[in-house]
């Protein structure tokens, strides 16, 4: 089982969207919700082989919606 994460502020993202497996789980972010609480509803209490992250970054960070991971934030979740 597999979960593939879009933030749909990447341009293109429909093009990527399109070329993954049919067996893996597509998960369209809201932007008006946190993401991490997003990703964590869509994963439940199910064993994940893996989660695909399509987002923007920048060197030690990532942006997802509207939220900034970085060392710091990684902390605070």
């Amino acid at each position: 089982r597999e979960l593939l994460v879009v933030d749909t502020r990447i341009p293109e993202w429909r093009t990527l969207v399109d070329q993954a497996r049919p067996d893996v789980r597509v998960l369209l972010l809201d932007a008006n919700a946190d993401p991490l609480a997003q990703i964590r509803d869509a994963v439940g209490a199910q064993p994940m082989d893996g989660i695909h992250i399509l987002a923007h970054g920048d060197p030690g960070s990532l942006r997802l919606g509207g939220l900034v991971l970085d060392r710091q934030g990684v902390d605070r979740y």
